[in-house]
């Protein structure tokens, strides 16, 4: 005859090894990101993104990592490649941009099937992407200014860039520009 404390030890160190194995299961099946990353799981069901970490099944998901960090393009517009304004005048400038995956799902999941995941790590990528119409904003905002406006008012020019280019920039965002010009004295 079995013994009853026999019984529900077996049946406690059992259930006891479910539950770790269950746990361990759970543990492997969980991917955590980076802080400034985005981590993107399509297969079955719907794609979901996450800023922190999401359970992936094997075979039934797959996972992407994004990166969420702000990236640097510099235009340095000077000599030869100086602006132009209105007034005919040149005027050198400087202009560091500060781009961003914006951080929601719609921008990211947005990002992810227009340039895939991958290239948002690659700053040289993101400028190739940007540089052309941040170039483009610059030529046209100087049109409107004199350089003497420009010298007088670098903060009027950004805000007038801003509104030429916009923040929003198909799931990434703009989040800054820094106006550096030369100081070099301007004529009366």
């Amino acid at each position: 005859m079995v013994n009853i404390t026999n019984l529900l030890l077996v049946i406690g160190i059992m259930l006891s090894i479910m539950v770790l194995g269950a746990f361990i299961l759970l543990k492997l099946f969980y991917r955590k990101v980076s802080q400034g990353q985005a981590l993107i799981r399509t297969g079955k069901g719907t794609s979901k993104v996450s800023f922190s970490g999401m359970y992936i099944l094997p075979v039934i998901h797959q996972a992407e990592v994004m990166d969420t960090t702000i990236k640097t393009i510099i235009l340095d517009q000077a000599y030869k490649d100086a602006l132009i304004c209105k007034d005919g005048t040149r005027v050198d400038i400087k202009a560091v941009f500060y781009v961003r995956v914006n951080s929601n799902m719609a921008d990211v999941m947005r990002v992810a099937q227009t340039v895939g995941p991958a290239n948002t790590f690659s700053s040289e990528f993101v400028n190739q992407l940007f540089k052309p119409k941040f170039l483009e904003g610059l030529k046209i905002v100087a049109k409107h200014f004199t350089a003497k406006e420009i010298y007088d008012a670098p903060i009027e020019f950004k805000h007038q860039l801003f509104s030429i280019i916009g923040k929003e920039l198909n799931g990434y965002f703009l989040d800054d520009i820094a106006i550096d010009l030369p100081t070099v004295p301007m004529p009366p």
